[in-house]
């Protein structure tokens, strides 16, 4: 009987570079055992704490050393592999070719375009993208799946979207989520508490962080003052998005999830690998930047402004929702799939 199809995933997450990378990878490698995939993770140890669902997974985890040598990682293997998968910004050809002596093929997460890859496919869902970006940075026999649609979210998400699929903005907004990522490391959440409260708004508000994220301990002693609560390590994100009317949020793999589910979006742009991201997305109408999340008083003009402009949540709403299906995991384990 031949053995099924294998694939290594190197990705790291902490709460200095959040977790999205792990959270796309954690997307694509749950669809690709769907189709009969075995799938092993291979991270630094502060990913493990980061990410606690890599925790529950059946196969082992391969946690680095400082070193993280791809020589390293193929000792470590007891089966041969059919796929690498790499989604790491300080990662490049070098790494990549090396990975060849225990891969078969190598699939790289980008969305950059700074750097030169050896890799057999390569995904970018960055707004606006076009495979010229790589023109001279990936072999020519490279398969190059570019644009929003391949973006992989959780199953969950496109479930959600499918049963609610009229779900938006209200014309009486009344729930808040605040969601900058797992990890926070600019504490969007407590700026965005404090210009909430400025703006004397009559809301009710739902945070969500993960156990890494280092400022959980302000944002809970905020909530006194709000009709809030603090979800830490939520399980259910698509839930919780689907009946917020306003989100706030950042611009790493979040931001696809609500444009899923047509969810308007006040973006804080967290990191500097979002800013294109956060562009394109504004320019296209499907979100809208918060330029100064720590100035309170324009903070919350803006949120105060937003949800009183029905028209503008319904076209933010209308806009997000065409960028991105939610099937774009099972897009990239079609194509991953020889």
């Amino acid at each position: 009987m031949a053995l099924q199809p294998f694939a290594v995933f190197r990705c790291d997450g902490g709460p200095l570079i959040g977790t999205g990378h792990v959270m796309r990878c954690l997307a694509f490698a749950d669809r690709l055992e769907d189709i009969g995939w075995q799938t092993q993770f291979a991270v630094s140890p502060e990913t493990v704490g980061a990410v606690p669902s890599l925790a529950s997974r059946q196969t082992e985890t391969i946690r680095l050393d400082e070193n993280d040598s791809p020589k390293d990682i193929g000792a470590r293997l007891d089966r041969s592999c059919d796929l690498a998968v790499i989604d790491h910004y300080e990662r490049d050809a070098k790494y990549e070719t090396a990975c060849r002596d225990w891969a078969k093929r190598v699939f790289i997460f980008d969305d950059l375009a700074d750097r030169k890859h050896d890799c057999d496919m390569i995904a970018d869902f960055t707004p606006g993208r076009t495979s010229d970006a790589y023109e001279g940075k990936i072999p020519e026999h490279c398969r190059k799946l570019i644009g929003a649609n391949h973006a992989p979210l959780r199953r969950s998400f496109f479930r959600t979207r499918i049963v609610a699929p009229d779900g938006g903005a209200s014309d009486q907004p009344r729930h808040i989520l605040i969601s900058p990522g797992a990890t926070d490391p600019t504490d969007i959440s407590s700026h965005a508490l404090d210009a909430i409260r400025h703006a004397g708004l009559d809301v009710s508000v739902t945070i969500a962080l993960g156990s890494a994220a280092p400022h959980k301990e302000k944002v809970d002693a905020k909530l006194s003052d709000h009709d809030a609560e603090l979800l830490i390590d939520c399980n259910d994100m698509a839930g919780e998005i689907s009946r917020a009317d306003l989100v706030i949020g950042a611009g790493g793999m979040s931001a696809w999830e609500r444009c899923c589910l047509g969810k308007p979006t006040l973006m804080a742009v967290t990191a500097a690998n979002q800013k294109a991201n956060a562009a394109a997305l504004s320019e296209m109408g499907a979100i809208q930047v918060v330029e100064a999340p720590e100035d309170s008083h324009l903070f919350g003009q803006t949120i105060s402004g937003l949800l009183s402009d029905a028209n503008a949540l319904r076209n933010m709403k209308n806009r997000a929702i065409e960028l991105c299906d939610g099937l774009g995991s099972a897009r990239l384990a079609i194509a991953a799939t020889p």
